[in-house]
Formats: structure tokens, C-alpha cells, sequence
């Protein structure tokens, strides 16, 4: 109870005896034409550690990677955000994910980044499928759409990456800066923003990690200086600004 999705993942995997493992959210739609094409795709590369496809999300179809991508470059995608980050967007090959003893976080948010993305890096042997198998639906209340102290739970998720000595040794300092900036910082004032909770907002900007990713990524990334760190002040005083007057 509370052990939030990594917790019944994580359940669910111990529990799992088959050769591949397929994350699906219950309110979310897969075909019997889908199934067909996974098992083909299975039987034909039974080497695969991951299978990539597409999916219809928001009206659109979006990727989870990209042909011709490596993994390095697919986790970068994962990184900055720019394909699906769920776990139902991979199909995984179950002794992979025991061999490199690969499960999600517990009791945390955002447990789907860690497990995507270091999956992804640590990847042997993947495809891309170029096929739309799986349709999400948006639910009204769903947790991914609270935002609430939990949008501190990101914090403690790059943490974990940035602990793991393997994806350290693969990942270069731009990758890592990358992932900081856009879960840690960007998306994490976009929670900000949509909770209206000046509170909130206070506590995050007083929360040392946040305060330290600023700090790495306008050091040490090239890419972001003065002017950033003045862009993000602006943001917040726009947010504080709105906010209060949404209160009122």
C-alpha cells in the first residue's frame, strides 16, 4: 500500500515467468492485431533485450525511439523528454532486466525516468518497430497530473541515476546535465506552475537539491549561463505572480 506503480511493477516482475515483460496500464488499449505483432517480432529476434514501437497518446502517434538511434542516443531522447518515457512504451526481455538487476523505485514518483532510462543506457541489443500497437488514455485524476509535495520525488530519482556506477560510465557529463535540466529543473517549474501552490513553489526553490542542479547545470554545461538563470527567475516570479492572483 502506497508503494506507489514501482512497488506493484516490481510485484508483478517477481511473480513474472515469462521470456519478455510488458508493462500495461489498466484504462490503456492494445489489439488483438498488436499482440500478433509483438509475438512475431519475439520469435523472429528472441535476442532483443528491448522492443521500441509507437503508440497513440493525445490524439497523436508518438515514438519511444527512433530507427537507426543507439542507445546512448535513445537515452538522450528519454532525457530531453523528446519520446515516451512510460514504461508500457517497451517491451523488455525479462532476463535482461535480471541480469543487470533492474527494478523500479519504491514509494517514489517519476519511477518510470529511472527505469526507462537506465534500461535504455545499459541496453545490449534493442529494435525499433515501426508499428502503433498500443493507445493510452487520459484519465481525469490521474496521479502523473497531481502535483503536490510528491514533485519533490524527481529529485530523488536523478539522484539514484547519478549513483549508478554503470550509467556513469557510459553516460558523459552533457547526458547527465541534460536529464538534470530538463526532469530536474524545467518540467519540475512546469509542476510548479500547474499546482498554484505558492507554498509549493517555496518550497522547492528552498530545497537543496534543486538549488544545487541549477548551480551544475549552468557550470558545467556550456550551452546555459547567466541568461538562463535569469529566464528561471523570471518564470517563477511570473508563476508566484499569476498564482497569487488566481488565489485572490
Amino acid at each position: 500500500k502506497n508503494g506507489r506503480q514501482g512497488k506493484a511493477r516490481n510485484l508483478g516482475l517477481s511473480k513474472a515467468t515469462a521470456d519478455y515483460i510488458w508493462f500495461v496500464d489498466a484504462d490503456d488499449e492494445v489489439t488483438l492485431s498488436s499482440i500478433d505483432i509483438i509475438l512475431k517480432n519475439i520469435y523472429n529476434y528472441d535476442s532483443t533485450d528491448i522492443f521500441y514501437y509507437n503508440s497513440y497518446c493525445y490524439g497523436l502517434i508518438h515514438s519511444s525511439a527512433s530507427i537507426g538511434l543507439d542507445s546512448i542516443q535513445i537515452a538522450s531522447a528519454i532525457a530531453e523528454n523528446k519520446v515516451i518515457v512510460a514504461p508500457w512504451a517497451r517491451i523488455y526481455r525479462r532476463c535482461y532486466l535480471e541480469d543487470i538487476h533492474l527494478t523500479f523505485p519504491e514509494y517514489l514518483k517519476y519511477e518510470d525516468l529511472y527505469h526507462s532510462f537506465v534500461s535504455t543506457l545499459k541496453c545490449r541489443a534493442h529494435r525499433v518497430l515501426n508499428d502503433c500497437i498500443y493507445k493510452y488514455n487520459y484519465t481525469e485524476g490521474s496521479t502523473t497530473k497531481k502535483h503536490d509535495d510528491s514533485v519533490i520525488d524527481i529529485f530523488n530519482v536523478i539522484q539514484m541515476i547519478e549513483s549508478d556506477r554503470e550509467v556513469l560510465e557510459i553516460a558523459d557529463e552533457f547526458l547527465i546535465n541534460n536529464l538534470i535540466y530538463v526532469h530536474g529543473i524545467k518540467y519540475t517549474l512546469i509542476r510548479l506552475y500547474q499546482s498554484k501552490s505558492i507554498d509549493l513553489i517555496i518550497k522547492v526553490l528552498n530545497n537543496p537539491i534543486f538549488s544545487s542542479y541549477l548551480n551544475t547545470v549552468s557550470i558545467h554545461n556550456p550551452n546555459f549561463n547567466r541568461r538562463f538563470f535569469t529566464k528561471i527567475l523570471y518564470i517563477i516570479c511570473f508563476m508566484i505572480k499569476i498564482i497569487y492572483k488566481d488565489i485572490k
